[in-house]
């Protein structure tokens, strides 16, 4: 799930009370385009229906693939 943040980090700079981080917010990487570049097929979802689509594609290839499924807010793919 790409949610535009790497919430962990957040989340640890917070229970260690640390102020003055560096933002953790991420909203411009393109996780299917990392995927590929390494060969792995990749979906992108942000619709029930495409990531059912994406899904059933996965699955019939029978290689790993990769689904972003958006959670953050709306996202433009091809």
């Amino acid at each position: 799930m790409n949610n535009g943040t790497y919430a962990a980090l957040h989340w640890f700079a917070s229970a260690l009370a640390t102020d003055g981080i560096p933002s953790f917010d991420l909203p411009d990487i393109n996780y299917t385009q990392i995927a590929e570049g390494y060969g792995v097929q990749a979906f992108s979802a942000v619709t029930p229906e495409e990531l059912v689509g994406a899904i059933n594609k996965a699955k019939s290839s029978g290689k790993p693939a990769l689904i972003e499924v958006a959670t953050w807010g709306p996202r433009q793919h091809a």
